[in-house]
């Protein structure tokens, strides 16, 4: 759950993180780059599917990170991961009854 929420951090200490493989510092530098030309993404996200778009026109490198905690805040922007957080939390915590 943390960990959804606290992933732009990510983002922006990655790009001091030396030995990243060259796709995954080139996808976290692009999305950096993005998200500071449209600040208001981060909050909105960059709408369903357009990490699939991204990838196929070249705005994003093809070797881009692609796991759900980029996807969720690519697309969906902080709403959508207080959205997935509080899911999980509700999950978790149903699970555990």
């Amino acid at each position: 759950m943390l960990a959804i929420l606290l992933a732009p951090l990510f983002l922006f200490a990655a790009e001091r993180i030396p030995g990243l493989p060259l796709g995954v510092a080139k996808g976290i530098a692009d999305w950096t780059e993005l998200l500071r030309a449209a600040p208001e993404k981060l909050i909105t996200g960059f709408g369903f599917n357009t990490l699939h778009r991204a990838l196929t026109t070249g705005l994003l490198p093809q070797n881009a990170p692609t796991n759900l905690l980029f996807e969720i805040w690519f697309e969906l922007g902080i709403l959508g991961a207080l959205f997935s957080a509080a899911l999980v939390f509700l999950a978790y915590r149903a699970a555990g009854r």
